[in-house]
Protein backbone atom coordinates (compact mmCIF):
# COMPACT_ATOMS: atom_id res chain seq x y z
CA UNK A 1 0.00 0.00 0.00
CA UNK A 2 1.20 3.50 -0.83
CA UNK A 3 0.06 6.67 0.91
CA UNK A 4 0.82 10.37 1.12
CA UNK A 5 -0.59 13.14 3.27
CA UNK A 6 -1.01 16.90 3.16
CA UNK A 7 -1.16 18.96 6.35
CA UNK A 8 -1.45 22.71 6.63
CA UNK A 9 -3.65 25.79 6.72
CA UNK A 10 -7.03 25.52 5.06
CA UNK A 11 -6.39 28.75 3.14
CA UNK A 12 -3.64 26.89 1.25
CA UNK A 13 -5.73 23.76 0.65
CA UNK A 14 -6.44 24.18 -3.07
CA UNK A 15 -2.92 25.36 -3.87
CA UNK A 16 -1.48 22.39 -1.99
CA UNK A 17 -3.69 19.95 -3.90
CA UNK A 18 -2.64 21.46 -7.20
CA UNK A 19 1.04 21.21 -6.30
CA UNK A 20 0.66 17.61 -5.08
CA UNK A 21 -1.15 16.67 -8.29
CA UNK A 22 1.65 18.13 -10.39
CA UNK A 23 4.34 16.34 -8.39
CA UNK A 24 2.53 13.02 -8.84
CA UNK A 25 1.65 13.36 -12.52
CA UNK A 26 4.80 15.22 -13.58
CA UNK A 27 7.50 14.20 -11.08
CA UNK A 28 10.61 16.34 -11.37
CA UNK A 29 13.27 13.62 -11.41
CA UNK A 30 16.59 13.92 -13.20
CA UNK A 31 18.82 11.09 -14.39
CA UNK A 32 21.49 12.23 -11.93
CA UNK A 33 19.08 12.19 -8.99
CA UNK A 34 17.80 8.72 -9.85
CA UNK A 35 21.30 7.30 -10.29
CA UNK A 36 22.32 8.73 -6.92
CA UNK A 37 19.18 7.26 -5.33
CA UNK A 38 20.11 3.82 -6.65
CA UNK A 39 23.64 4.14 -5.30
CA UNK A 40 22.25 5.05 -1.87
CA UNK A 41 19.93 2.02 -1.87
CA UNK A 42 22.79 -0.32 -2.83
CA UNK A 43 24.97 1.19 -0.09
CA UNK A 44 22.19 0.73 2.49
CA UNK A 45 21.88 -2.92 1.45
CA UNK A 46 25.62 -3.39 1.94
CA UNK A 47 25.34 -1.86 5.40
CA UNK A 48 22.41 -4.01 6.51
CA UNK A 49 24.38 -7.19 5.79
CA UNK A 50 26.90 -6.04 8.40
CA UNK A 51 24.39 -4.79 10.98
CA UNK A 52 23.44 -7.36 13.66
CA UNK A 53 19.95 -5.90 14.15
CA UNK A 54 19.23 -5.92 10.41
CA UNK A 55 20.57 -9.46 10.10
CA UNK A 56 18.42 -10.57 13.02
CA UNK A 57 15.33 -9.10 11.40
CA UNK A 58 16.12 -10.66 8.01
CA UNK A 59 16.81 -14.06 9.59
CA UNK A 60 13.53 -13.97 11.52
CA UNK A 61 11.60 -13.00 8.37
CA UNK A 62 13.27 -15.82 6.43
CA UNK A 63 12.40 -18.26 9.20
CA UNK A 64 8.83 -17.01 9.28
CA UNK A 65 8.07 -16.62 5.55
CA UNK A 66 10.80 -18.47 3.65
CA UNK A 67 11.05 -17.30 0.03
CA UNK A 68 8.18 -14.88 0.70
CA UNK A 69 10.36 -12.82 3.06
CA UNK A 70 10.27 -9.17 2.08
CA UNK A 71 14.07 -9.18 1.87
CA UNK A 72 13.87 -11.81 -0.89
CA UNK A 73 10.88 -10.30 -2.71
CA UNK A 74 12.47 -6.91 -3.25
CA UNK A 75 14.22 -6.21 -6.60
CA UNK A 76 17.76 -7.52 -6.96
CA UNK A 77 20.68 -5.12 -7.27
CA UNK A 78 20.91 -5.79 -11.02
CA UNK A 79 17.19 -5.18 -11.45
CA UNK A 80 17.45 -1.94 -9.51
CA UNK A 81 20.48 -0.79 -11.50
CA UNK A 82 18.66 -1.48 -14.78
CA UNK A 83 15.78 0.88 -13.96
CA UNK A 84 15.67 4.31 -15.57
CA UNK A 85 14.30 7.62 -14.41
CA UNK A 86 11.36 7.06 -16.76
CA UNK A 87 10.52 3.83 -14.93
CA UNK A 88 10.41 5.79 -11.68
CA UNK A 89 8.23 8.52 -13.20
CA UNK A 90 5.82 5.95 -14.61
CA UNK A 91 5.51 4.20 -11.26
CA UNK A 92 4.82 7.47 -9.43
CA UNK A 93 2.37 8.58 -12.11
CA UNK A 94 0.29 5.44 -11.64
CA UNK A 95 -0.55 6.45 -8.07
CA UNK A 96 -3.68 8.29 -9.23
CA UNK A 97 -4.74 5.54 -11.63
CA UNK A 98 -5.75 2.92 -9.05
CA UNK A 99 -8.58 2.88 -6.54
CA UNK A 100 -7.91 5.36 -3.75
CA UNK A 101 -9.18 5.99 -0.25
CA UNK A 102 -9.31 9.62 0.90
CA UNK A 103 -9.19 10.56 4.59
CA UNK A 104 -9.97 14.17 5.43
CA UNK A 105 -10.14 16.22 8.60
CA UNK A 106 -10.81 19.94 8.42
CA UNK A 107 -13.43 22.67 8.20
CA UNK A 108 -14.76 21.90 4.72
CA UNK A 109 -18.09 20.17 4.13
CA UNK A 110 -18.52 16.78 2.52
CA UNK A 111 -19.80 18.45 -0.66
CA UNK A 112 -16.74 20.71 -0.85
CA UNK A 113 -14.39 17.78 -0.40
CA UNK A 114 -16.19 15.83 -3.10
CA UNK A 115 -15.76 18.65 -5.60
CA UNK A 116 -12.16 19.51 -4.70
CA UNK A 117 -10.72 16.02 -4.17
CA UNK A 118 -12.92 13.38 -5.76
CA UNK A 119 -13.90 15.43 -8.81
CA UNK A 120 -10.87 17.72 -8.90
CA UNK A 121 -7.64 16.37 -7.45
CA UNK A 122 -8.34 12.70 -8.23
CA UNK A 123 -10.39 13.52 -11.29
CA UNK A 124 -10.70 10.45 -13.47
CA UNK A 125 -11.99 7.09 -12.32
CA UNK A 126 -9.42 4.37 -11.61
CA UNK A 127 -8.02 2.86 -14.81
CA UNK A 128 -5.79 0.20 -13.27
CA UNK A 129 -7.02 -2.82 -11.30
CA UNK A 130 -6.43 -2.71 -7.58
CA UNK A 131 -3.71 -5.23 -6.66
CA UNK A 132 -5.14 -8.16 -4.74
CA UNK A 133 -3.76 -8.30 -1.22
CA UNK A 134 -2.30 -11.70 -0.44
CA UNK A 135 -1.47 -11.96 3.27
CA UNK A 136 1.68 -13.86 4.11
CA UNK A 137 1.36 -16.99 6.17
CA UNK A 138 4.00 -17.94 8.70
CA UNK A 139 5.69 -21.30 8.53
CA UNK A 140 4.07 -23.71 10.98
CA UNK A 141 6.65 -26.17 12.27
CA UNK A 142 5.92 -29.60 13.74
CA UNK A 143 7.91 -28.56 16.79
CA UNK A 144 10.27 -25.85 17.97
CA UNK A 145 13.13 -25.25 15.53
CA UNK A 146 16.28 -23.12 15.43
CA UNK A 147 17.90 -21.10 12.63
CA UNK A 148 21.44 -19.91 13.34
CA UNK A 149 23.43 -17.25 11.46
CA UNK A 150 27.15 -17.04 12.18
CA UNK A 151 28.58 -13.59 12.91
CA UNK A 152 31.64 -12.76 14.96
CA UNK A 153 30.42 -10.51 17.78
CA UNK A 154 30.33 -10.38 21.55
CA UNK A 155 26.53 -10.35 21.82
CA UNK A 156 23.79 -12.55 20.41
CA UNK A 157 20.52 -11.40 18.86
CA UNK A 158 17.64 -13.83 19.40
CA UNK A 159 14.10 -13.80 18.03
CA UNK A 160 11.34 -16.18 19.12
CA UNK A 161 8.19 -16.14 16.99
CA UNK A 162 5.05 -17.99 16.00
CA UNK A 163 1.75 -17.31 14.31
CA UNK A 164 -1.20 -17.38 16.70
CA UNK A 165 -4.26 -17.82 14.53
CA UNK A 166 -6.31 -15.30 12.55
CA UNK A 167 -7.56 -12.02 13.98
CA UNK A 168 -10.50 -12.42 16.36
CA UNK A 169 -12.10 -9.22 17.64
CA UNK A 170 -13.66 -11.04 20.59
CA UNK A 171 -10.14 -11.68 21.93
CA UNK A 172 -8.64 -8.25 21.16
CA UNK A 173 -9.09 -6.93 24.70
CA UNK A 174 -7.31 -9.91 26.25
CA UNK A 175 -4.47 -9.59 23.74
CA UNK A 176 -3.94 -6.09 25.11
CA UNK A 177 -3.85 -7.36 28.69
CA UNK A 178 -1.49 -10.18 27.72
CA UNK A 179 0.90 -7.68 26.13
CA UNK A 180 0.91 -5.58 29.29
CA UNK A 181 1.33 -8.62 31.54
CA UNK A 182 3.89 -10.55 29.51
CA UNK A 183 5.83 -7.92 27.59
CA UNK A 184 4.77 -4.58 29.07
CA UNK A 185 8.06 -2.72 29.09
CA UNK A 186 10.19 -2.78 32.22
CA UNK A 187 7.25 -4.03 34.30
CA UNK A 188 6.49 -6.95 31.98
CA UNK A 189 7.16 -10.54 32.92
CA UNK A 190 9.79 -11.06 30.21
CA UNK A 191 11.94 -8.08 31.20
CA UNK A 192 11.57 -8.76 34.91
CA UNK A 193 12.55 -12.42 34.61
CA UNK A 194 15.34 -12.25 32.03
CA UNK A 195 17.00 -9.00 32.98
CA UNK A 196 16.03 -7.94 36.48
CA UNK A 197 15.77 -11.30 38.25
CA UNK A 198 18.36 -13.38 36.37
CA UNK A 199 20.62 -10.84 34.60
CA UNK A 200 20.56 -12.96 31.44
CA UNK A 201 19.95 -10.18 28.91
CA UNK A 202 20.58 -6.50 28.35
CA UNK A 203 17.33 -6.24 26.39
CA UNK A 204 14.27 -8.47 26.40
CA UNK A 205 10.73 -7.86 25.18
CA UNK A 206 7.72 -9.59 23.71
CA UNK A 207 4.56 -8.49 21.92
CA UNK A 208 1.45 -10.16 20.55
CA UNK A 209 0.96 -8.32 17.24
CA UNK A 210 -2.59 -8.16 15.88
CA UNK A 211 -2.87 -7.71 12.09
CA UNK A 212 -4.06 -4.60 10.27
CA UNK A 213 -6.50 -6.48 8.01
CA UNK A 214 -9.04 -9.23 8.47
CA UNK A 215 -7.96 -12.75 7.59
CA UNK A 216 -4.36 -11.90 8.47
CA UNK A 217 -2.64 -13.73 11.30
CA UNK A 218 -1.63 -12.70 14.79
CA UNK A 219 2.08 -13.06 15.50
CA UNK A 220 3.85 -13.38 18.83
CA UNK A 221 7.36 -11.91 18.66
CA UNK A 222 9.93 -12.14 21.42
CA UNK A 223 13.41 -10.64 21.37
CA UNK A 224 16.55 -11.13 23.44
CA UNK A 225 19.82 -9.23 23.28
CA UNK A 226 22.42 -10.92 25.47
CA UNK A 227 26.07 -11.79 25.88
CA UNK A 228 26.85 -14.70 23.57
CA UNK A 229 27.86 -16.98 26.42
CA UNK A 230 24.44 -16.50 28.05
CA UNK A 231 22.43 -17.39 24.94
CA UNK A 232 21.48 -20.92 26.02
CA UNK A 233 20.33 -19.77 29.47
CA UNK A 234 18.42 -16.79 28.07
CA UNK A 235 16.59 -18.83 25.43
CA UNK A 236 15.79 -21.50 28.01
CA UNK A 237 14.28 -18.90 30.34
CA UNK A 238 12.21 -17.31 27.56
CA UNK A 239 10.92 -20.65 26.25
CA UNK A 240 10.00 -21.66 29.80
CA UNK A 241 7.91 -18.48 30.14
CA UNK A 242 6.11 -19.25 26.88
CA UNK A 243 5.56 -22.90 27.78
CA UNK A 244 4.42 -22.27 31.35
CA UNK A 245 3.62 -18.60 31.96
CA UNK A 246 3.24 -17.89 35.69
CA UNK A 247 0.04 -16.00 36.45
CA UNK A 248 -0.36 -14.24 39.78
CA UNK A 249 -2.96 -11.88 41.18
CA UNK A 250 -0.69 -8.89 41.78
CA UNK A 251 0.74 -8.80 38.26
CA UNK A 252 -2.71 -9.44 36.78
CA UNK A 253 -4.25 -6.53 38.68
CA UNK A 254 -1.44 -4.22 37.58
CA UNK A 255 -1.79 -5.17 33.90
CA UNK A 256 -5.59 -5.10 33.98
CA UNK A 257 -5.68 -1.68 35.66
CA UNK A 258 -3.10 -0.27 33.23
CA UNK A 259 -5.13 -1.22 30.14
CA UNK A 260 -8.39 0.09 31.63
CA UNK A 261 -6.61 3.35 32.44
CA UNK A 262 -5.38 3.60 28.86
CA UNK A 263 -8.96 3.49 27.60
CA UNK A 264 -10.09 6.11 30.11
CA UNK A 265 -7.26 8.59 29.59
CA UNK A 266 -6.30 8.23 25.91
CA UNK A 267 -9.24 9.14 23.67
CA UNK A 268 -8.73 9.21 19.92
CA UNK A 269 -7.78 12.76 18.93
CA UNK A 270 -9.93 14.60 16.41
CA UNK A 271 -7.27 14.58 13.70
CA UNK A 272 -6.67 10.85 14.18
CA UNK A 273 -10.30 9.79 13.83
CA UNK A 274 -10.40 9.33 10.03
CA UNK A 275 -7.33 7.11 10.14
CA UNK A 276 -8.67 5.18 13.12
CA UNK A 277 -11.97 4.57 11.31
CA UNK A 278 -10.06 3.36 8.25
CA UNK A 279 -8.05 0.96 10.41
CA UNK A 280 -11.00 -0.71 12.14
CA UNK A 281 -12.90 -1.02 8.87
CA UNK A 282 -9.87 -2.73 7.33
CA UNK A 283 -10.36 -5.35 10.06
CA UNK A 284 -13.92 -5.88 8.87
CA UNK A 285 -15.48 -3.98 11.78
CA UNK A 286 -18.44 -1.70 11.13
CA UNK A 287 -18.08 0.51 14.20
CA UNK A 288 -15.53 1.69 16.73
CA UNK A 289 -14.60 -1.43 18.76
CA UNK A 290 -13.31 0.42 21.83
CA UNK A 291 -16.67 0.56 23.66
CA UNK A 292 -17.21 -3.20 23.51
CA UNK A 293 -13.57 -3.88 24.31
CA UNK A 294 -13.77 -1.68 27.40
CA UNK A 295 -16.95 -3.42 28.59
CA UNK A 296 -15.27 -6.80 28.09
CA UNK A 297 -12.18 -5.60 29.94
CA UNK A 298 -14.23 -4.43 32.92
CA UNK A 299 -15.69 -7.91 33.25
CA UNK A 300 -12.41 -9.76 32.71
CA UNK A 301 -10.84 -11.79 35.50
CA UNK A 302 -7.47 -13.43 36.02
CA UNK A 303 -8.94 -16.64 34.63
CA UNK A 304 -9.62 -14.73 31.38
CA UNK A 305 -5.88 -14.19 30.94
CA UNK A 306 -5.18 -17.82 31.76
CA UNK A 307 -7.71 -18.91 29.15
CA UNK A 308 -6.23 -16.58 26.50
CA UNK A 309 -2.73 -17.88 27.22
CA UNK A 310 -3.82 -21.53 27.10
CA UNK A 311 -5.63 -21.09 23.77
CA UNK A 312 -3.39 -18.65 21.88
CA UNK A 313 0.15 -18.96 23.29
CA UNK A 314 0.94 -22.24 25.02
CA UNK A 315 0.07 -24.69 22.18
CA UNK A 316 2.32 -23.01 19.60
CA UNK A 317 5.65 -24.25 18.28
CA UNK A 318 8.39 -21.62 18.38
CA UNK A 319 10.64 -20.44 15.54
CA UNK A 320 13.93 -19.47 17.21
CA UNK A 321 16.31 -17.33 15.13
CA UNK A 322 19.79 -16.52 16.46
CA UNK A 323 22.55 -14.29 15.12
CA UNK A 324 25.78 -14.89 17.03
CA UNK A 325 29.26 -16.36 17.17
CA UNK A 326 29.47 -20.15 17.17
CA UNK A 327 32.81 -19.88 18.98
CA UNK A 328 30.91 -18.52 21.99
CA UNK A 329 27.57 -20.33 21.58
CA UNK A 330 27.42 -24.11 21.88
CA UNK A 331 25.51 -25.17 18.75
CA UNK A 332 25.14 -28.71 20.05
CA UNK A 333 23.36 -27.42 23.15
CA UNK A 334 21.14 -25.22 20.96
CA UNK A 335 19.63 -28.40 19.54
CA UNK A 336 17.88 -29.02 22.86
CA UNK A 337 15.33 -26.44 21.67
CA UNK A 338 14.71 -28.16 18.33
CA UNK A 339 16.37 -29.08 15.01
CA UNK A 340 19.18 -26.64 14.15
CA UNK A 341 19.73 -25.21 10.66
CA UNK A 342 22.73 -23.01 9.91
CA UNK A 343 21.87 -20.17 7.52
CA UNK A 344 24.16 -18.10 5.28
CA UNK A 345 23.75 -14.35 4.72
CA UNK A 346 23.28 -14.89 0.97
CA UNK A 347 20.13 -16.91 1.70
CA UNK A 348 18.47 -13.93 3.39
CA UNK A 349 18.75 -11.17 0.79
CA UNK A 350 17.94 -10.85 -2.90
CA UNK A 351 21.13 -9.24 -4.17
Amino acid sequence: MSAFSINGLDENFITSLELAHKLLTEPNLSDETWEETKRIIISERDDEQKNPNALSNALAHFHRYGKESRYLKRPSDDRLKSTSVNDAKEMIGQALSVERTVLYFGPRSREEIKSTILDGFLGKKPTLPTPVHQPNRSYVADGNQVYFLQKEMAQAQVRLEFAAGAYDESKAHMAQVFNEYFGGGMAGLVFQELREARALAYSAWAHFFAPSRKREENILVGSIGCQADKTIEAVTAFVDLLDDMPINQTRWESAHTAILSTYRTNPIGSRSRPGYAYDFRALGLREDPRKNRFISLEGAEMSSLSEFYSEEIKPQNILISIVGDSQKIDLEKLQQFGPLTEIKVKQLFNR
